[in-house]
């Protein structure tokens, strides 16, 4: 059980930098009268409340007990958390067994019953972790009343102090309660209590301390007006081994000497934020932990006097969350958990490696406006330069100050790269701007392509600068590589054409990324494509283009970042392909990738920690390697890492040693240590047993007792089908990060991944005993110890021992029985026979006898049959020439059905050719027809315009045109019919919204049309497979007979389409509120010539049309209504058609 992931070898020193980001100190940080209190100026919390599954915000007590459980108490409920998740447990009015009430207030684990003392606003509780059931001790207090609770192991005796109700202690032992009755406790509302030695401390509202002496049952009093006095509001008290610690309601802290004879107050100096004190704690440093009434936490050191106050603050995500802290626990392990009002937990994780976080600062004008940190630079003075998405600043005394812009224009100014020279002056490499020099006075001199000029910079991005042993600075393009002659402030690039043994560096077009100058002058080259090496001494390059380790090999590598160690060794960071190593005495390269365990093979900065150790961001966080044991450790925002995202070389070693990191959301700084592996953090603990994932509870037939305490289950054949174990490795900062595996040995015998989630699975678990074993691991290649629980599968029971042992019986029994069975029933078989031989002998001469005579007769017999068989003989020449006869008849038969069959078949050719004919006539005669029907529907028009005005004329007119437009109806419908009898079937893709549509944008000029209201509930990215001209057919009958059949009584006529798609189908449905069909009809609409309704206009094809094109696409159609009110037609597609 632990905080940290690796245990500390080297001691860590704090990092000696300014607050955040700030101008000013801010509330963030620590506030301190000296600088001698143990604790970082940054305190990073992990946030945990009801989001994070905590059941209610306000946090009064916390306690872990043996197993690292850490509880919780809220108002509501009692919260037990395991790093991965809470388990709450709250009163439940129906379960005896629960808490007695929700509404927590204290906490205590005594070590003598290990049972957990709750005290609560329903009375003290004890919890039995065996059982996982709680306990009551009934106490005569008011609903509501405070309660504080303390140990006291010399008695097994549990203090408890609730409020106006007294003072009372538990005899754990006897289970009995003694309620104090001693006059000096009566009337006093105690707040708090501890016990030390033979004296019971209670600290109460309105009567200051009152000490218990237990051996002489005597009661002192001390407050405001005793000598030595001390405050009459006592919140709360913590007894360390040397004095009593007092928080007082709003006087500050007051330490109280153990002889009675010395107070000593301290306020803080908090200015106007509350004096008041919730809870106390002490560290392993013997500092106090103060937890205060809105003024966040203060942490004192009584040796030296100092203090540190740490408040919420709206700029750190890491801050306190709220400054009323109801509860301060630091539990054995270290690190400390504290519980606020409003804001649930905040922990604190005292971790070996810290480190430091700058982040944006909101509504500070100074400071960077980009959160994004680029590139990092340090002056021999110690001023370190900050490169940003937005600009330059930098870091001096703790503090960060913008520079400035670095040229009037109003470009954005992304800093790509930094780098610090001899003289003391700053290079500045920007996005598309070119680069900047900054001297030691602070002049800006700025350096762009020039066209006309080559020996300008090749290209305006400068993405990485380096200054070699010889003074030169080199500054990589996306244009190739530069060399900047400071003598002649003139650039080097490939469009001099320079010669000599240095020109394959002139002569990259591509992208440089990164550039890194070795201690022994020698200087290495990444580029997009290959990585390059020119070596001063020999003055000779040479190109990689290929990176090979044994059988890996990395083509056109893409580098990025470059590092020399330590041990000057090279690293080489590229984009995709991992991280690779360069080792100069034997002249060949080491390929680490994913496979080798590397978190991420984009590699984006790499520095040198302390000793063999390395440090990387890639695109998933930060990365610590111990190249020694090849062993990576990720660390993200639970540690106090900036972030998951970091930015290309945006990383820096300082001169003291110290490391830098940026990225978008800040940066950090942190002091490197060596760190190898604790194999003893990640301490497993089984929390959750399912069968079927229904949780089985301690005390069912199947779990005897909790599982946390179990290390065998044994479990009948039936309840075996699927099990379930729940676990947690009981780690706190980073609980994400955790990946596990296990084995079921005697079936799975290899570790098999669990990933990050916390829970196994098994299924159908045949009869046996298996070892079920967890382990659990940061990187999976260093392991934590194994949690190993054995589960016995019992046989079915007709596979046990007794039911075995009994069928053997039974079955020897049943042999024996058999055995006596079948010997019986032998001889009473041999009887029978014997009886029966005799009988059958004596049948045997009578039927001799019987068949002398039988013969006799046969013979005279065989003398008929005899003369029997010459009339068959006789009948056979009958019988053979009937058959002769037969067949010719059937000849005959056979030439007459193959003259009938070819007279059918000619019939059926002319009567082919005789539809084909009378398909064409039609066709043609529809055609033929159109015209003179339009001439003579002109001639109407024309005669209504000569004689508007003649009434006589104008309806026999109208007569006509009723006529003429029935004639048109027909002939439409010839043609369609037509059509759909001769066309091929066209399937193709139809968008059936714009179909439909266009179907009704054609029928516009119908009469009543307008006063039609359509609704097309179709999608319009609805696609059909359909033939595009029949479905036009179909649906422009169906629509234009909703038209025609409109109820003329109806103020809202409608009119509509709707669509639904299926897997194999598609279905189409044409309604509408018109007259209707009576129901007695529907059966015969598809028929030829059939009118259903006394108003039909039609010829009774339109719908026997629209049957026939349904079946020819394979279709149903289906028809229903009710007269007068509505039609509905349901038109049925097979999807692929």
């Amino acid at each position: 059980m632990g905080v940290f992931p690796y245990k500390s070898i080297a001691c860590s020193s704090l990092i000696a930098l300014g607050c955040l980001l700030h101008v000013s100190i801010p509330a963030a940080y620590a506030q301190n009268d000296t600088a001698t209190v143990s604790l970082p100026d940054q305190l990073l919390f992990k946030h945990l409340s009801v989001d994070e599954g905590l059941s209610q915000p306000t946090v009064n007590a916390i306690v872990s007990d043996k197993q690292g459980f850490v509880w919780i108490a809220t108002e509501d409920g009692l919260n037990r958390y395991d790093g991965n998740e809470f388990r709450i447990f709250r009163h439940d009015a129906q379960d005896s067994t629960s808490i007695s009430h929700s509404v927590v207030y204290a906490l205590a684990e005594d070590t003598v019953t290990g049972n957990l003392w709750i005290g609560t606003s329903g009375g003290l509780n004890y919890y039995n972790h065996a059982t996982e059931q709680f306990g009551l001790v009934p106490l005569n207090i008011d609903p509501g009343t405070y309660a504080s609770l303390d140990v006291d192991y010399a008695r097994n005796r549990i203090w408890i102090a609730y409020g106006l109700g007294g003072i009372s202690y538990y005899d754990i032992k006897t289970g009995t309660l003694r309620t104090m009755d001693h006059p000096g406790l009566r009337e006093i509302m105690a707040w708090s209590i501890k016990v030390r030695g033979d004296k019971v401390y209670i600290g109460t509202l309105g009567h200051g301390l009152k000490i218990y002496d237990i051996a002489h049952d005597a009661v002192a009093t001390y407050d405001a007006t005793t000598k030595p006095s001390v405050d009459n509001e006592i919140r709360t008290l913590y007894a360390d081994k040397d004095c009593l610690w007092l928080g007082t309601r709003d006087e500050g802290l007051q330490r109280f000497g153990y002889n009675e004879t010395t107070v000593q107050s301290n306020t803080f100096n908090l200015g106007t934020r509350s004096r008041g004190i919730w809870s106390l704690a002490m560290d392993k440093d013997g500092q106090v932990w103060v937890g205060t009434d809105g003024a966040g936490l203060v942490v004192y050191s009584p040796r030296t006097g100092a203090f540190r106050n740490f408040t919420r603050s709206e700029t750190d995500s890491h801050s306190l969350n709220d400054n009323t802290l109801r509860a301060v626990y630091i539990p054995p392990v270290g690190g400390a958990w504290i519980g606020t009002y409003d804001g649930g937990l905040n922990y604190y994780a005292a971790l070996p490696l810290r480190f430091r976080l700058f982040e944006q600062t909101i509504g500070n004008g100074t400071l960077p406006k980009h959160p994004s940190i680029t590139a990092f630079a340090e002056e021999k003075t110690g001023r370190i330069w900050i490169g940003t998405a937005d600009g330059l600043s930098y870091l001096e005394h703790g503090q960060v100050h913008p520079f400035g812009r670095l040229f009037s224009t109003g470009y954005t100014e992304v800093v790509l790269a930094l780098c610090t020279d001899r003289y003391g002056g700053v290079w500045v490499g920007l996005y598309r701007q070119g680069l900047i020099y900054i001297d030691k006075n602070r002049h800006v001199t700025r350096y762009r392509n020039d066209p006309q000029d080559a020996t300008s910079l090749s290209e305006n991005s400068a993405w990485t600068i380096a200054e070699d042993s010889l003074g030169y600075v080199w500054v990589g393009t996306d244009n190739g590589l530069n060399r900047f002659d400071p003598a002649t402030r003139k650039f080097l690039n490939f469009r001099q054409n320079p010669g000599g043994n240095m020109k394959p560096l002139y002569e990259i077009n591509r992208t440089v990324r990164a550039l890194q100058v070795m201690a022994d002058g020698t200087l290495w080259v990444g580029i997009f494509g290959e990585l390059m090496r020119y070596s001063y001494k020999t003055d000779q390059v040479a190109r990689f283009p290929v990176i090979v380790d044994g059988d890996k090999e990395i083509r056109d590598v893409r580098v990025i970042s470059l590092c020399e160690d330590l041990h000057h060794r090279l690293w080489v960071g590229t984009y995709g392909d991992g991280l690779c190593t360069f080792d100069k005495t034997t002249q060949k390269f080491t390929i680490i990738s994913e496979r080798e365990n590397l978190p991420n093979n984009f590699v984006l900065a790499i520095q040198p920690g302390s000793g063999n150790d390395m440090w990387m961001s890639t695109n998933a966080g930060l990365s610590h390697y111990d190249t020694q044991n090849r062993i990576f450790l990720k660390f993200d925002e639970n540690y106090g890492v900036q972030g998951n995202t970091f930015k290309r070389n945006a990383s820096l070693r300082l001169r003291n040693g110290d490391l830098m990191f940026g990225g978008t959301n800040g940066f950090n700084i942190f002091t490197p240590i060596t760190l190898t592996p604790d194999f003893y953090d990640l301490n497993i603990a089984l929390t959750d047993f399912r069968i079927f994932d229904k949780s089985i509870q301690p005390g069912d037939r199947l779990l005897p007792k909790s599982i946390t305490a179990l290390d065998k289950i044994t479990l009948p054949y039936n309840d075996s089908r699927s099990i379930t174990f729940r676990f947690s490795a009981l780690h706190f900062v980073s609980p994400s990060q955790i990946k596990y595996e296990y084995k079921l040995e005697n079936l799975l015998n290899t570790w098999q991944k669990a990933g990050s989630d916390h829970t196994v699975t098994f299924t159908s678990l045949q009869p046996g005993t298996f070892r079920f074993v967890l382990r659990a691991s940061f990187n999976e290649q260093t392991w934590g110890p194994e949690k190993v629980i054995e589960i016995v599968i019992q046989p079915p029971w007709y596979k046990t021992t007794p039911a075995r042992i009994a069928l053997a019986a039974f079955l020897a029994l049943s042999t024996v029985v058999f055995f006596r069975l079948r010997t019986n029933a032998l001889i009473r078989q041999k009887q029978k026979l014997e009886s029966r031989v005799r009988e059958q002998s004596k049948e045997i001469k009578d039927q001799n006898d019987e068949l002398a005579a039988q013969n006799e007769e046969l013979t005279q017999r065989h003398e008929e049959m005899a003369s029997q068989r010459e009339e068959i003989a006789a009948q056979n020449e009958i019988l053979t020439e009937t058959q002769r006869q037969m067949a010719e008849l059937n000849r005959g038969l056979e030439r007459l059905v193959q003259e009938r069959t070819q007279s059918l078949d000619n019939t059926i050719r002319q009567l082919n050719k005789t539809i084909y004919e009378l398909d064409a006539f039609v066709y043609s005669a529809s055609h033929d027809l159109i015209a003179p029907l339009k001439s003579v529907m002109g001639l109407i028009n024309l005669s209504r315009q000569v004689n508007p005005g003649d009434e006589e004329n104008t309806r026999y007119l109208d007569y006509m045109e009723a006529s003429i437009k029935k004639l048109d109806d027909v002939i439409k419908s010839m043609i369609q019919f037509s059509r759909n009898s001769n066309a091929e079937l066209i399937t193709e893709r139809v968008n059936l919204r714009e179909a439909v549509e266009e179907i009704i944008n054609d029928l516009r000029y119908m009469k009543e049309f307008d006063k039609i209201g359509f609704s097309i509930v179709v999608d319009p990215a609805a696609v059909v497979m359909t033939d595009a001209q029949r479905l036009k057919i179909i649906v422009t009958n169906l629509v234009s007979n909703a038209i025609k059949y409109a109820d003329p009584t109806k103020t809202q006529k409608e009119v509509k389409i709707q669509f639904e798609n299926g897997n194999t189908s598609w279905k189409l449905y044409v309604s509408d509120n018109g007259i209707g069909i009576d129901k007695k009809y529907l059966s015969r609409v598809f028929e030829m010539f059939y009118r259903a309704t006394e108003r039909s206009q039609g010829s009774g094809l339109g719908l026997y049309i629209v049957k026939e094109t349904v079946d020819r696409l394979k279709g149903e159609i289906f028809v229903d209504s009710e007269k007068g009110k509505w039609t509905r037609f349901e038109l049925i597609f097979p999807a692929g058609v």
